[in-house]
């Protein structure tokens, strides 16, 4: 396990440095994306800036802000291996709950 496993240890750090990096980007889009604007170019790229802007001025709180950096991390880190990277493909996660089924129309009322 050690001669397989020491060379594949810079490996796992770059996976989960790549990881805490998607995240927080998509956490920036989503807190962007969030807001009401209204904008016509290039809003995509604006979304990010304003939401990665929120997220500086929040973790730059002195007490607050290294608790929101960690519960950000968190976050974001299992959203993205949840994700699988971001990967499309592939059945649910088993711990994924079924969406519910459709209510049942109401009874037709007496004639």
């Amino acid at each position: 396990a050690t001669i397989i496993g020491i060379p594949l240890l810079p490996v796992a750090v770059l996976l989960v440095v790549a990881a805490g990096i998607l995240g927080f980007a998509a956490l920036s889009f989503y807190i962007g994306r969030a807001l009401p604007l209204r904008i016509e170019r290039g809003t995509a790229v604006l979304q990010l800036a304003i939401g990665t802007a929120i997220i500086v001025l929040l973790t730059s709180i002195p007490i607050l802000g290294w608790m929101a950096w960690i519960a950000a991390l968190l976050l974001t880190f299992g959203a993205v291996l949840r994700s699988r990277f971001g990967s499309q493909g592939g059945a649910p996660l088993p711990t994924t709950i079924p969406p519910a089924p459709p209510a049942a129309p109401p009874p037709a009322a007496p004639a």
